[in-house]
C-alpha cells in the first residue's frame, strides 16, 4: 500500500485528538523524524483528505507555523463514492500538497467531530452518575485529550453541555422501527 506524507496545519487544540482517533507512525521527512497520522480512505476524513490534495511540481516544504503530518495511504480495492465527480491525485507518481482552504475544511470537520465527541462522553457520564458525573466526565476527558494547556475550563464545558441538554441536542432525530420497515422522526 502506498503511503504519502503531507504536511497540513491542525489547530493546536485538535491534535491530541487527531492523534488519538488516527494511528501514529515514525516517518522521515525532507532528512528529519516526524510523527505522522495514519489516514486511510477508510474513514471519513481520510476520504476528504484523498480528495482535497492537490499536485505539486516539487517537495513541499515546512514552513515555520506548526505543521503535523498525515500519512495518507490508499486502502486496495476500496472506492471512493465520487470519484467520478471530483479528480482524486494519486500520490505515488507525484508530489501532492493539501491547500489551505482544504486545511480549514479539515479543522472546521475535525472541531465538529471532538465536539460531538466531548458532548456525548460527557452525556454518558451524566447519564452514569447524574449532575456530579458532568463535571467527573469533563475532567477525564480534558485528560485523555491533554486540553489542560489549552485554556479549557470545566464551567465553560459544563455551559455549554446544558445548553445542548436543553435544545434537544441528544434527543434521537430519526430511529429504526422495530416493528414495521420504515423510520420513524420525531
Amino acid at each position: 500500500m502506498a503511503r504519502q506524507l503531507v504536511p497540513i496545519h491542525i489547530k493546536s487544540h485538535l491534535v491530541p485528538f487527531l492523534f488519538r482517533e488516527f494511528d501514529k507512525i515514525d516517518a522521515v521527512y525532507v532528512g528529519r523524524k516526524v510523527v505522522a497520522a495514519y489516514v486511510t480512505n477508510h474513514s471519513v476524513i481520510g476520504r476528504m483528505v484523498s480528495l482535497l490534495l492537490k499536485p505539486s511540481q516539487k517537495k513541499p516544504t515546512c514552513d515555520k507555523q506548526q505543521q503535523i503530518f498525515l500519512s495518507v495511504a490508499e486502502a486496495p480495492n476500496y472506492r471512493l463514492e465520487f470519484e467520478n465527480i471530483y479528480s482524486r491525485v494519486d500520490g505515488r507518481s507525484q508530489f501532492v500538497f493539501m491547500p489551505d482552504e482544504g486545511s480549514e475544511l479539515i479543522n472546521a470537520n475535525l472541531e465538529l467531530l471532538f465536539e460531538a465527541c466531548l458532548m456525548n462522553y460527557i452525556n454518558g457520564w451524566h447519564e452514569k452518575k447524574g449532575s456530579e458525573g458532568i463535571d467527573i466526565g469533563i475532567v477525564k476527558f480534558c485528560e485523555r485529550y491533554d486540553l489542560e494547556e489549552y485554556n479549557y475550563n470545566v464551567l465553560r464545558i459544563r455551559r455549554d453541555y446544558y445548553r445542548k441538554l436543553n435544545s434537544g441536542y441528544f434527543n434521537a432525530r430519526v430511529t429504526q422501527n422495530p416493528v414495521g420497515s420504515g423510520l420513524i422522526s420525531r
